[in-house]
């Protein structure tokens, strides 16, 4: 069974091309390393790939389905280690919040609700930022 499925993946910003083309298959049992250099696309791929971002172009599917931040039944089947840091500083105070929310299984309005109660307002739409 195939596990994971990466077809032609494309993720630009702007002229910026992230990820261009990008294709691979892994089967259940099978370990994969992504390994490339800084700039290489590797996390935005595994953002894609976790659904924080939607691809230029391309499909993604985890277990036969199609990526989606809104299929929660795929999401209860994936794990994902989150290296040191615990918050990417990369990624703004609603996204680092996403990734926690998807693997604890809280839903995804609650993001909101949990930014609010933190006094964070102000990361909601972008920007790095810390709370009080």
């Amino acid at each position: 069974m195939t596990v994971i499925a990466i077809r032609e993946l494309a993720k630009h910003y702007g002229p910026v091309r992230a990820v261009d083309g990008a294709s691979l298959s892994v089967a259940t049992g099978e370990i994969y390393a992504l390994l490339g250099l800084n700039g290489a696309g590797k996390t935005t791929t595994i953002r894609v790939l976790l659904g924080m971002i939607a691809p230029t172009s391309g499909s993604v599917s985890l277990f036969g389905q199609p990526v989606s931040p809104s299929a929660q039944d795929l999401w209860a089947q994936v794990g994902y280690l989150v290296e040191t840091p615990a918050a990417y500083p990369e990624l703004t105070v609603t996204e680092n919040l996403r990734v926690t929310a998807r693997l604890k299984h809280v839903a995804p309005h609650a993001v909101g609700d949990i930014i609010d109660r933190l006094g964070c307002t102000s990361t909601r739409t972008g920007g790095r930022a810390t709370c009080p």
